[in-house]
């Protein structure tokens, strides 16, 4: 009990402790995923396949920001601007500090500028006619860098040029952020990745241990949580996906955003959406996903009450039925009534199928086929009518094995009854003879005395025939009396006590009390008893051990003999129970062969039962006769 209490809690444990590993993996991953978007404006992806500050959104930013800047004071001082208005210089060396900038007139362009800008590390420079000179060339592989000189166009009209320089000073803290930017990105990536991984492991697991007890458990165990119905449990769900969506919305912009709220609802989305998750999961193991939902049951309720009303009623209001029905059907569904049309064709030849494989089967019963057999799915007036043919078909070919089994048996029954009638029979003919002509009076004494044994044996006979007649008739008078079945076998086993010495049986009597008492008349039970008893003696192993087991048995008292037979038991049990049917094929024992069909009627007689079994050489007889119970 120990160790199965250690395995529950084990087991227990495993999948609490992966419950929450899962719940915290998928809580955290979403958590980083939202707070990641947030923090870096949805730019991770652009981010990502970013090589470089100069390849980046940051230094598209930077140009035309500074394009912009320039385009404003222009616009503002257009009378007198010679790109060092001390205003513009204050803005840009404090913006934008170690950029190297000139924004004047084509008329005072001269070369030695231009070279003068092409001594810094990067720089960006358009001329109206010349267009734009680039360093280095990663400036150009810019996602926007069409724009950047679009933008360039548009400020600096017909007359107007842009040199921008960017020195180190510039550059360095430009390149060190977008970089720290792009390495946080990636690590945090790397995060989840790994969380979901072992997100995903956890939920095998779980899966692989939900409704289960014990690590060795085959049986699925189900709970409170998994009776609610799986479409209701899809739904809830996504009913909870999508009001935690909104939240998070919500809280994703506004003004007061905070981690911390959104990993609390995350979480507390995630545990009950796992806890759901698995209850889906046990039903997949069970095979119950489609069985155990809402609109399976329905569906199967209205199919089973449909089913009932028209099992229930005649064939006139089946087909009232089906056509009321199929004429709403077509109503509902009249904008695809050519597939309604096409599944009503298929259920009426499917019919008509089954009616011609009914057809058919009469027609070979007719020819005197009968072990043919109706198959057919259905279960409507079709399927009764198939299922009482196969009944009268099984009807017949009972019947014709019966007769068959009949005729085989009297033709036994006359071969036997002429062989057992004749034996004794020709011997007292023969014998009578011999005595005509016979003058030694020893001879003659020793022949009269097989005479008389031979006369007995056929009296015997002539009376066993006798009395099972008037058994099997039933005009015997039964005489219904309390009787001690314990000391009535006793009795028997004492009068036939030198035969059984004789033959060195030993008899084991087992019964639960000393007193057994059955309703039933003495006499004829006596003979069923005498019957047995007489059977073993024939045909039983000389030497060997007799078993007789008496004891209740709901209402009856169970009387069983079992004995090892001295002949090897080659006939069926339905067979030996037949008159003048022995156990011996030979017929060379002394019995009539119509004992044991005696004892079988007799015991109905009484209102009991009989039985034989044979197992090998083992043979048992059984009778039960009704208890008897004191008024």
């Amino acid at each position: 009990m120990d160790i199965r209490l250690k395995k529950l809690n084990n087991i227990l444990l495993t999948k609490i402790v992966l419950f929450i590993i899962a719940v915290i993996c998928i809580a955290s991953s979403i958590t980083m995923s939202i707070n990641l978007i947030k923090i870096y404006d949805n730019n991770i992806i652009n981010i990502l396949q970013e090589n470089s500050y100069y390849e980046s959104q940051m230094f598209e930013d930077d140009i035309t920001n500074i394009i912009k800047l320039f385009e404003k004071y222009f616009k503002d001082n257009y009378s007198v601007f010679n790109g060092n208005g001390p205003e513009l210089r204050h803005k840009l060396e404090t913006q934008y500090r170690g950029l190297k900038y000139n924004y004047l007139n084509i008329i005072s362009t001269k070369s030695s500028i231009k070279e003068s800008f092409k001594t810094c590390p990067a720089y960006f420079l358009y001329d109206q006619k010349l267009g734009a000179e680039v360093h280095p060339k990663e400036i150009a592989n810019n996602s926007n860098y069409d724009y950047m000189i679009r933008k360039s166009v548009e400020n600096s009209g017909s007359n107007k040029f842009i040199y921008l320089g960017f020195t180190y000073e510039f550059l360095n803290p430009r390149i060190e952020k977008w970089e720290n930017k792009k390495s946080i990105i990636i690590q945090n990536i790397y995060i989840i990745i790994a969380l979901l991984a072992v997100f995903l492991i956890t939920l095998i697991f779980l899966a692989i241990f939900c409704g289960r007890k014990s690590y060795r458990d085959k049986k699925l165990h189900l709970n409170a949580l998994d009776r609610i119905y799986n479409d209701i449990n899809i739904l809830l769900c996504i009913v909870l996906i999508i009001e935690w969506s909104k939240l998070i919305k919500d809280i994703y912009y506004s003004n007061y955003y905070f981690i911390e709220i959104v990993a609390v609802e995350t979480l507390i989305t995630s545990t009950v959406g796992l806890l759901l998750l698995t209850s889906i999961f046990k039903h997949f193991k069970n095979k119950t996903l489609i069985k155990h939902t809402l609109i399976y049951t329905l569906v199967n309720k209205i199919k089973v009450l449909i089913q009932k009303v028209y099992n229930q009623g005649n064939t006139g209001k089946k087909v009232t039925l089906i056509v009321v029905g199929y004429s709403i059907a077509l109503l509902l569904t009249s904008h695809i009534f050519p597939v309604t049309i096409c599944i009503a064709v298929w259920l009426v030849l499917k019919k008509v199928r089954d009616y011609n494989d009914i057809k058919e089967v009469v027609k070979e019963v007719e020819n005197g086929k009968y072990n043919c057999r109706i198959d057919i799915p259905s279960q409507g007036e079709l399927g009764e009518l198939a299922t009482s043919i196969n009944s009268i078909n099984n009807g017949l070919h009972q019947a014709v094995e019966n007769k068959l089994k009949s005729e085989r048996l009297k033709t036994e029954l006359i071969s036997n009854l002429s062989h057992d009638i004749r034996t004794p029979l020709t011997s007292i003919i023969t014998y009578v003879d011999l005595l005509k002509i016979e003058n030694d009076k020893d001879k003659s004494k020793k022949y009269i005395g097989i005479l008389e044994k031979k006369s007995q044996r056929l009296k015997t006979l002539t009376d066993d025939l006798f009395e099972l007649s008037k058994a099997s008739s039933g005009n015997i008078k039964v005489n219904f009396d309390k009787i001690d079945v314990v000391s009535l076998i006793n009795q028997g086993l004492g009068e036939l006590h030198e035969r059984i010495e004789e033959r060195g049986y030993d008899f084991k009597i087992n019964h639960s009390k000393d007193n057994i008492y059955v309703k039933a008349d003495g006499m004829l039970l006596w003979r069923v008893i005498e019957n047995l008893l007489n059977n073993i003696i024939k045909y039983t192993s000389e030497g060997s051990r007799v078993y007789i087991d008496i004891f209740d048995l709901d209402g009856f008292v169970n009387m069983s003999f079992k004995n090892i037979s001295a002949y090897e038991l080659n006939i069926p049990v339905d067979e030996l129970m037949e008159r003048f049917i022995r156990g011996d094929n030979s017929r060379s024992s002394e019995g009539s062969g119509i004992g044991l069909s005696i004892a079988k009627s007799l015991t109905e007689l009484q209102e009991g039962r009989f039985y034989i079994d044979i197992d090998g050489d083992l043979f048992k007889a059984t009778i039960q006769i009704p208890k008897f119970i004191n008024d």
